[in-house]
């Protein structure tokens, strides 16, 4: 997919522009930790191969409910006034959908897995959602138009898709099956 902006600056940087700063007073010493200040950049250390049996694409949140002008997220507001009320957002959004179908084609071309992951409750009613959106007051009910990706973007057949309904994809939510625990006595 072309070179990393890390390689750019890989290439520009050479051991002799590695430096570091004595600090000018006292600092503690933490075991053999050396009191001063330090750039030593590592960035080779991140140019790892893309192994694509190991990697994902994932799409989070390209939905109807806040990416598309009639989301329930932007209902409110009369269309006429969305640019001026929401100037960048609505200048790049445009943008960042074709940049994702750029990743999208490029990914499935290389056949790397793709996964989204939308706002959506398990219930029509959002009685399952975490406390942080019920207090946000946003619901987007099972099934909705507003839980659907963009339609720019939507997942293709094979795609995996994971409609969540809690504040984002590692906590807080209110699904008790998934926790790490493997203390079960069963």
């Amino acid at each position: 997919f072309g070179p990393s902006a890390a390689q750019h600056i890989a290439t520009q940087l050479s051991p002799q522009r590695t430096t570091c700063i004595r600090k000018t007073h006292p600092a503690p010493r933490l075991g053999d930790m050396a009191a001063e200040s330090c750039f030593k950049p590592r960035t080779h250390l991140r140019e790892v191969p893309l192994e694509p049996a190991e990697a994902a694409l994932v799409v989070i949140d390209v939905q109807n409910f806040c990416c598309h002008p009639e989301g329930a997220e932007w209902r409110h507001i009369p269309r006429a006034e969305l640019p001026a009320k929401e100037a960048y957002f609505w200048e790049e959004m445009p943008k960042a959908v074709s940049n994702i179908a750029a990743l999208l084609k490029g990914f499935r071309e290389k056949r790397i897995e793709v996964l989204y992951t939308t706002i959506e409750s398990l219930t029509r009613d959002g009685r399952d959602r975490s406390l942080d959106y019920k207090i946000s007051g946003f619901n987007v009910p099972r099934g909705s138009w507003d839980g659907k990706v963009l339609d720019e973007v939507a997942p293709l057949e094979d795609d995996k898709n994971n409609n969540n309904n809690k504040n984002n994809n590692n906590n807080n939510n209110n699904d008790d099956d998934d926790d790490d625990d493997d203390d079960d006595d069963d």
